[in-house]
């Protein structure tokens, strides 16, 4: 696995840069037969924290609650 690797062109037989596809990942992970480009989001704060993870659970322990 290699973090911030240099631009990486998907074409490289293409004569003009613009033909070329170049993106830059956040991170690559390479094998003999796999070459997997990696795109890192940030999750926003308040998205989903503990107060939403553990909601679905509340919810079922009270809706099994009077069975």
């Amino acid at each position: 696995m290699v973090f911030l690797p240099e631009e990486f062109a998907l074409n490289p037989e293409a004569q003009r840069r613009g033909d070329q596809l170049i993106v830059q990942p956040d991170a690559t992970i390479a094998s003999p037969n796999t070459l997997v480009l990696l795109e890192a989001k940030a999750i926003r704060s308040g998205t989903f924290g503990p107060e939403v993870s553990s909601a679905p659970l509340a919810a079922g322990r009270t809706s099994g609650a009077g069975d």
